[in-house]
């Protein structure tokens, strides 16, 4: 099952793309390296909140956007059917390993009873009517959350505190990076 996740790709592209902000301070390179981890999965975009400045910003998104049209064009003129996985999506269930399938385990480690799932688009699913109730109504509160999440995060950069969350978001990183590596030795 490990060798089915696909994180490994956009995680590398965001750290690139981090790391050319952050070390180098190349927005634009920072931009081209978000579009294409964004084009692997969607994700990487969140890594728009490190930028400093709303011109290092409106930098960034303009590369991503350009990068990630490049790719969809050269994608749709040699694959075809570049979006289809959009219309995959309403098909997905609930991933064993989600959050919301806390309940489901629990219920299996007190009574017994096992959990029934599939192999389906890609990922082990939780197979039940309310699995699929509970996957469509999270779909609704990302997209809530994902809002939310956007106007906070304007306002907070919009009042210059973008630098200042950038450097403890930067600082929390490194002191959880430093105690899992302090952890293994």
């Amino acid at each position: 099952m490990a060798l089915m996740r696909f994180d490994l790709l956009p995680t590398a592209l965001l750290v690139a793309a981090l790391s050319a902000l952050w070390l180098r301070r190349r927005s634009g390179l920072f931009g081209a390296l978000l579009g294409i981890g964004a084009m692997v999965k969607v994700w990487p975009v969140l890594g728009l909140i490190a930028s400093i400045s709303r011109r290092e910003l409106m930098k960034a998104v303009g590369w991503m956007l350009v990068t990630a049209l490049v790719i969809t064009g050269l994608s749709t003129a040699y694959f075809g059917d570049t979006f289809s996985f959009l219309s995959n999506q309403n098909t997905r269930g609930l991933e064993v390993e989600a959050v919301a399938a806390t309940p489901a385990w629990i219920r299996m480690v007190v009574t017994g009873h096992s959990i029934p799932f599939w192999v389906g688009s890609g990922s082990v699913e939780l197979k039940s009517s309310l699995a699929t109730t509970v996957a469509s109504d999270l779909r609704i509160v990302m997209v809530v959350l994902a809002v939310a999440l956007i106007a906070w995060w304007g306002r907070t950069h919009g009042a210059g505190g973008g630098s200042r969350l950038r450097w403890q978001s930067m600082r929390h990183s490194w002191r959880y990076l430093r105690t899992s590596l302090s952890a293994r030795s």
